[in-house]
């Protein structure tokens, strides 16, 4: 049974738009250091805007980084209270453009989500784990690296 007051969790609430610092403000302890790092790198990515962009129940409110040329978001913040999430969407070629081999299994094991057999092009990840940290910025900077390569031809 629901108590209706209970107070929603602003990245649940699809009728209100929230602002980035009231979804923050529903991450678990765990999960805020992390989310501040990611965010930061993203927002010092040239060009990159940030924006709240509503993706259905499963992903509900997320924090999305555009570049003005691009439909799709560079990547997307999940603020799931209990377990924040990146994820990238993977464009056909990009996967071949990196060192796949040479990344860690959880890097690896993200990628693949967006792959075949799957039927989602995104790539995701649980992000309160420092560990992966700096394996995700190199994943962004792979997809920058990609998007200029495509650029040039």
């Amino acid at each position: 049974m629901t108590d209706w007051n209970e107070k929603r969790l602003a990245w649940t609430d699809s009728f209100n738009t929230p602002t980035v610092q009231e979804v923050r403000g529903d991450i678990q302890e765990a999960g805020l250091a992390p989310f501040d790092v990611i965010r930061a790198y993203l927002l010092e990515t040239p060009d990159v805007s940030e924006t709240l962009q509503w993706f259905g129940p499963c992903w509900q409110w997320t924090i999305a980084y555009k570049l003005p040329e691009l439909e799709d978001p560079l990547a997307i913040l999940i603020p799931s209270p209990e377990d924040v999430q990146m994820a990238i969407p993977l464009p056909p070629g990009f996967i071949e453009s990196i060192p796949f081999k040479r990344l860690k299994r959880a890097i690896r094991d993200g990628l693949d989500l967006g792959r075949e057999p799957f039927d989602t092009k995104w790539a995701v990840w649980s992000i309160p784990a420092a560990g992966l940290l700096d394996d995700l910025k190199e994943i962004i900077r792979y997809r920058l690296r990609h998007l200029a390569s495509l650029d040039s031809k």
